[in-house]
Formats: C-alpha cells, structure tokens, sequence
C-alpha cells in the first residue's frame, strides 16, 4: 500500500509541476520536460486512487449497506 501511495504522490507532484510551468514559465525547457508527463500522471493519480479506495475498502471482513453507507459518509464528509 506504501508503494501505491508514493506513486500518487509522485503523481499529484508531476501535475502541480506541469500546472506551474503551463502558467508562470512560458515556453521554457521546464514546459518542455513535464507538459508530455501531466496528462499521463492525471490519469495515473485517479487510477491509482481508486486502486486504492477498492483495496481499504476490500479489507473490511464484513460488508453490508450500512458499512457501505458508512464508509461514504466518511469519505466524504
């Protein structure tokens, strides 16, 4: 699970570097570098979350409509 939340990180990073060099460098060697990795890592970060979510989901020994309505209350508010 470790590996998986390092690789969002590494992510969610990519793409607020990209934002940046979208917005404040212009057309510099930095634009360049990251603008090819920011659509891939967006995909990457949302697949890897819902990897995530599954897997802490999945670990509950029992699963009923109230734990799942639990688990959303939770995760949302």
């Amino acid at each position: 699970m470790f590996f998986l939340d390092a690789l969002r990180g590494i992510a969610a990073i990519t793409v607020i570097i990209t934002h940046f060099a979208e917005t404040y460098a212009g057309e510099s060697l930095l634009k360049g570098i990251f603008q090819p990795f920011g659509r891939s890592a967006v995909i990457l970060f949302f697949l890897l979350s819902g990897i995530s979510l599954s897997m802490s989901f999945q670990r509950k020994v029992s699963f009923s409509w109230q734990d799942y309505i639990s688990y959303l209350v939770k995760r949302f508010f």
